[in-house]
């Protein structure tokens, strides 16, 4: 039986038919909810309420759950998202001159007394000169499944999300371009597009870097843009140490 997730965040309409205009009377269902899959017409999801629309326009509303399983366990090994082939391939974390400015589970200062836990890293590029992860690529850490490919007007930017096996993503946030979509398959070491943010609204404080994160439930397949603020349990119960978690499973030389 395949199932679909309601990734967008303004939820989707129950229909009666498809390409019918006429709306159930319901409210729409909302982010998060998993559909049964009853039967798939061109873009449209027969499920057990009615007719939703999986994509309109280039715009997902529904994400089918369940692909990973294509992608071998057995031989799923993790490189870096960042840094030059060779850099990637070697075994210090992280690579080259690459260093993380705010590390898994640090607390810091947003503003004037609000403070976060971080989730993950913050991967930045300054030497031999300033800035040098503006612009910068950014790659797959492994083989995968896009969940979530949007640009969001919050303090996210551009977002990217991809899962590599059941309850395993990784999240990679503040892209200035992103040249993958929702259901590709990507392959570790692939290029998934630029670091830099967008320079919108929130985002337009964060100087560039890579924010990337590695979950272990699927709370990223539900809420992509979730972040648990000052909420230590919810850190630690959703999020691991993506230098640790990397380090522990590299390919073998």
């Amino acid at each position: 039986m395949n199932t679909w997730l309601v990734t967008t965040p303004y939820g989707v309409n129950v229909r009666e038919g498809p390409d019918v205009n006429t709306k159930k009377v319901a409210p729409p269902i909302k982010q998060g909810t998993v559909l049964r899959e009853l039967r798939v017409y061109g873009n449209w999801l027969l499920h057990d309420d009615g007719w939703s629309c999986i994509f309109e326009d280039h715009y997902v509303y529904l994400t089918k759950i369940g692909t990973v399983g294509d992608f071998n366990s057995d031989t799923l090994y993790f490189d870096s998202p960042v840094g030059t082939p060779e850099e990637r391939r070697s075994y210090t974390l992280w690579p080259g001159y690459w260093i993380d400015a705010n590390p898994y589970a640090n607390s810091y200062q947003i503003r004037q007394g609000v403070w976060n836990i971080h989730t993950g890293s913050d991967l930045n590029l300054n030497y031999p000169s300033w800035n040098l992860d503006n612009r910068a690529p950014f790659y797959a850490c492994a083989d995968g499944i896009v969940t979530y490919s949007e640009f969001r007007k919050d303090s996210w930017g551009r977002l990217l999300v991809i899962q590599h096996a059941d309850k395993l993503f990784s999240r990679y946030g503040h892209a200035y371009s992103i040249n993958v979509v929702v259901g590709q398959k990507v392959s570790r070491g692939e290029q998934l597009g630029l670091i830099g943010g967008s320079g919108y609204g929130r985002e337009s404080a964060h100087s560039p870097h890579l924010h990337f994160d590695i979950s272990k439930t699927n709370i990223l397949l539900q809420y992509p843009q979730h972040w648990p603020g000052w909420n230590s349990t919810l850190v630690y119960q959703h999020y691991v140490d993506p230098k640790k978690f990397i380090s522990q499973n590299r390919p073998p030389n």
